[in-house]
């Protein structure tokens, strides 16, 4: 369950790293 985009690896671009 990943509700809070930490480290998506194969979902949207989150602005968490990129």
């Amino acid at each position: 369950h990943q509700r809070h985009a930490h480290r998506s690896k194969s979902n949207a671009p989150q602005r968490n790293e990129v």
